[in-house]
């Protein structure tokens, strides 16, 4: 069978792929530096580090209250929505630091909206949600809730679907939605942090060809016994579906205030919360590193991050596997550099510094305006030399929007330039799962994922040499 030819162009390359690969890349001119997103520019498929497709799919699906003002917008949109025989009211991604109350939603307010079915609003980090009377009620039988004001934090959050029992053809309708909107994004590969069932909701999707995007999967730490019994091992799979780790939670979110952070969250009398013990900690590294499994470790703050260093020093001296760290919003020069040396890698979100780190933004509020300038320090951890690739967590689901984070830092000394920034969502995030020798970049032999953009949109995406319409 003959391979289809594609011969691609910009002002200064030229692209010819066959088949599923880059044939040839031709230089028009050498040593350029690509200074903006307005004229035409072919780049490598975005990598998304840190993704959850069936939670993207779900906010077109259930009311997304991303771009709310205000809490009396945000329930007059849920109000305005026709739930039909869905048996819950779920609404999606609220953030009260955006909110011109700046308070959460109360269970009240919630009962306005129904008394007859449940009604969950779950904030935009995942790790706090607020539900009403007739949620009480029901989430009370799985975790801790505020019976006067409604509010869940860390445990029923972040199980909140499972818990709802979300049948199987609105999640698979979620997980289709969510890959097209990744796609239209420029996004060609993702890190998928999801549950047992979304393992299988990707390979039902595989096994009907409609997975059109390359997946990562990261297992939660549920699963570790099972998958070791199994035999399955890293890089389980093929180009398209491969598994990759564990995920496991140290701390929570700066938004619920259970980001471990060693001084006291402002006008508060708490440091936040270690979701796992010392112990627990170093059998689930010591388990993943006789497996041969990456662990993908949640930590937020810098007590969390300090802690993985001193904790997984007792067990590991240098790793191969490229333990991650997720998020590592406050992570600080010296515990990256001792990190570095033992092979430790970082999934950073840049599209969190245009969320909550600019001037009056949440990270101000809840740590003090000194923590503006020292969360996220993009240049010093280049400088550093530490692994590190960029992920959205679907706050929201943009590379484009994370390389104008990645290029805004509050602090000048932090900011990237836009090469540097593209490498990180593509290079960067390749090396995070191994792939660094047939994805992220435009080079003979690598696989043909690339993502053409002009005047800061995207314009075309092809990947595995076949152009997908956006």
């Amino acid at each position: 069978m003959l391979s289809i030819i594609m011969r691609l162009e910009d002002s200064f390359k030229e692209i010819i792929i066959k088949g599923d690969k880059i044939e040839k890349v031709k230089l028009k001119k050498r040593n350029f530096e690509i200074k903006n997103l307005e004229n035409k520019v072919i780049l490598p498929g975005f990598i998304d580090s840190h993704t959850h497709l069936i939670h993207e799919g779900l906010t077109q699906i259930f009311p997304d209250l991303y771009n709310t003002e205000s809490i009396e917008e945000a329930l007059s949109k849920v109000k305005d929505f026709e739930f039909k025989e869905i048996p819950f009211i779920i609404a999606l991604n609220f953030d009260e630091s955006k909110w011109k109350e700046k308070r959460l939603p109360k269970k009240k307010e919630l009962d306005k909206i129904s008394r007859d079915k449940i009604v969950v609003f779950r904030r935009i980090c995942g790790h706090l949600a607020v539900t009403n009377s007739r949620g009480v009620k029901y989430f009370s039988a799985f975790g801790d809730v505020d019976k006067d004001t409604g509010t869940m934090i860390e445990n029923i959050p972040l199980r909140l679907f499972s818990i709802l029992k979300i049948p199987d053809d609105l999640f698979l309708l979620s997980l289709e939605k969510g890959i097209n909107k990744a796609i239209k994004e420029g996004i060609t590969c993702v890190h998928e942090m999801v549950g047992k069932k979304g393992f299988y909701y990707f390979l039902k999707l595989k096994e009907k060809n409609k997975l059109k995007i390359r997946v990562r999967y990261y297992a939660p730490v549920e699963l570790l016994e099972e998958l070791k019994k199994l035999g399955i091992l890293r890089g389980f799979g093929d180009d398209f579906f491969k598994f990759c780790g564990i995920k496991i939670f140290t701390d929570g979110s700066i938004g619920s205030r259970k980001a471990a952070i060693s001084f006291y969250y402002k006008n508060e009398k708490r440091k936040g919360e270690m979701l796992i013990k010392k112990k627990k900690f170093q059998r689930i590294l010591r388990e993943c590193e006789n497996a041969g499994f990456q662990l993908a470790i949640h930590a937020i703050g810098n007590r969390a991050i300090k802690n993985i260093l001193e904790w997984s020093k007792k067990i590991i001296k240098k790793t191969e596997l490229r333990h991650r760290i997720e998020h590592a919003e406050m992570i600080e020069p010296h515990l990256a550099e001792e990190l570095k040396e033992m092979g430790f890698c970082l999934s950073i979100q840049p599209n969190f510094i245009l969320n909550w780190q600019l001037e009056k933004g949440l990270y101000e509020e809840r740590l003090g305006k000194n923590w503006i300038y020292k969360m996220n320090p993009l240049k010093t951890l280049m400088k550093i030399g530490i692994n590190m690739g960029f992920g959205s967590d679907c706050m929201p689901l943009s590379p484009l929007k994370g390389l104008k984070g990645a290029m805004s830092h509050p602090d000048l000394e932090e900011r990237l330039d836009l090469k540097e920034a593209i490498s990180l969502y593509t290079k960067g995030s390749a090396y995070l799962s191994f792939d660094e020798n047939i994805l992220g970049d435009l080079k003979k032999r690598m696989k043909a994922d690339i993502v053409i953009i002009s005047k800061n949109k995207i314009k075309k995406v092809i990947i595995d040499g076949k152009s997908i319409c956006l």
